[in-house]
């Protein structure tokens, strides 16, 4: 994520670009329909050039250096309306879902988001295991529709996961490209259409 803009923006740019549209033709499978005919729409950002909505984000860096904190300072921003940095102009406060497996949420999670200044009231970290036989109830990619669910339960604007690696079955490895896109991918698919902020532990 880079740590600099080069100009402060109005970050309210939520309308999506509509291009014209073309009469599609019958083809046998949807494999074989041409780009020309796929509806294109402009990107929607909730933090220009770092957050899209409906993209996972990837935050990466070395250990220590604060990306907890800079994901709880971004949730707190989508609770209240306050703009992100290097930007300008609010927005309407919206709801936010943590998926937390490293933190606990009376003496960390909680202290956080108070420090910065979040609307806690908009913000809910489920818990992540059955009680009753410990499964993990939003692994991925596994347990994509019960995240979709989630979300549309809460009506959340944002969705932040962390750390990654707690959320992916073993035999995924992480260090391998093909794996890691397996696992994410249908999180950049419909109907996800809210930012996805993964921390990769560092």
């Amino acid at each position: 994520m880079t740590s600099t803009a080069s100009k402060v923006g109005d970050c309210s740019n939520d309308e999506i670009l509509r291009f014209p549209r073309y009469r599609l033709p019958r083809y046998k499978s949807n494999h074989d329909i041409p780009i020309a005919f796929t509806p294109l729409e402009k990107v929607r950002w909730m933090w220009p050039r770092r957050i899209a909505y409906g993209k996972v984000t990837l935050l990466d860096g070395d250990p220590g250096v604060g990306k907890s904190l800079v994901m709880a300072d971004i949730a707190a921003r989508v609770s209240t309306g306050r703009p992100m940095p290097f930007c300008k102009g609010s927005r309407e406060p919206r709801n936010v879902i943590i998926l937390s497996a490293d933190d606990d949420n009376r003496t960390i999670i909680g202290p956080r988001l108070q420090a910065a200044k979040a609307d806690r009231l908009r913000i809910v970290v489920p818990p992540l295991f059955r009680e009753s036989d410990g499964k993990m109830l939003y692994e991925i990619p596994g347990e994509i529709k019960r995240v979709e669910r989630r979300i549309r339960r809460q009506k959340a604007a944002l969705v932040i996961i962390d750390p990654l690696s707690a959320f992916v079955p073993r035999n995924y490895n992480l260090n391998d490209d093909q794996d890691v896109r397996r696992a994410l991918t249908p999180l950049d698919l419909p109907p996800f259409s809210v930012p996805i902020i993964m921390r990769v532990p560092g």
